[in-house]
């Protein structure tokens, strides 16, 4: 099977999945379901390079969306929109777009932010992660300061699993609670430790998407349950119409290993 139709198939089962189990979603989450596909396949069609990475980015990005708020607005304000409200959603601060060809605008804030303890599953390689302790969710990318270990756990005790170099990126899971060190990650998947002494978190107006990369075989990783702490926030959408009119939508995400995931 060829790599478009891979893709191709990935967003009809996006869509089949949010059809099979529509009875038992609010219409809230099925219109996230509806935004993810649609932004699927936007994503897919809208550049000759890179196709697989604009699909999975718009599937992720349109299930931010979703609800009827977007029904407002036109695929490249649907984006705007889109990103306005992740990055508010990350920084905690009010952020806005407009758009000076139709005169349509909107912002996103957030107006409620919790903190909880919930039991959370993090996906994990079996040959290189030694142990999984209580977390403090993340979920989002850090640039590597200096050449660095990656270990097996949290303490140079652990062995040596994996290099990075300074320069790089990495996805990290969480913070190991009450030391300093965090779980890096790669593609959904915990990969080790290491200290945060020696990297630092990316600014979230210089992230690039990240490119899809092959998932790793099952026999390879193991699911584990871990006590973690993680912040939830509630954002308001706010769009203004043509017409002048005021739409709005809240929408609820909390801090998971792959970052910031809608509820």
């Amino acid at each position: 099977m060829n790599k478009k139709a891979i893709v191709l198939f990935a967003i009809i089962s996006l869509i089949l999945v949010g059809c099979q189990h529509g009875s038992g979603l609010s219409s809230k989450k099925l219109g996230a379901i509806a935004g993810g596909a649609a932004g699927a396949i936007t994503g897919y069609f809208a550049s000759d390079e890179n196709k697989e990475l604009y699909a999975l980015g718009g599937a992720v990005a349109g299930a931010w969306l979703g609800g009827k708020i977007g029904q407002y607005l036109e695929e490249k304000d649907q984006q705007k929109m889109t990103e306005t409200s992740q990055k508010a959603m990350i920084t905690g601060e009010k952020h806005t777009w407009s758009n000076s060809e139709n005169k349509v605008s909107g912002s996103a804030e957030v107006v409620d932010e919790t903190t909880e303890t919930a039991e959370v599953e993090v996906t994990v390689l079996k040959d290189r992660v030694q142990t999984v302790p209580p977390l403090d969710m993340i979920g989002e990318p850090y640039a590597v300061s200096s050449n660095l270990k990656v270990r097996g756990g949290p303490g140079t005790d652990y062995k040596v699993v994996d290099r990075l170099a300074k320069g790089m990126t990495v996805d990290i899971i969480g913070k190991v609670q009450g030391k300093q060190w965090l779980m890096t990650g790669s593609n959904q998947t915990g990969t080790g430790f290491v200290h945060m002494n020696y990297v630092q978190k990316v600014p979230v107006d210089q992230r690039e998407a990240s490119h899809a990369m092959a998932v790793a075989p099952a026999e390879k990783t193991e699911v584990q349950t871990v006590a973690a702490k993680r912040t939830c926030r509630t954002v308001k959408q706010i769009i203004i119409t043509e017409d002048g009119s005021e739409r709005e939508e809240e929408i609820t995400a909390c801090q998971g290993p792959n970052g910031w995931e809608p509820i």
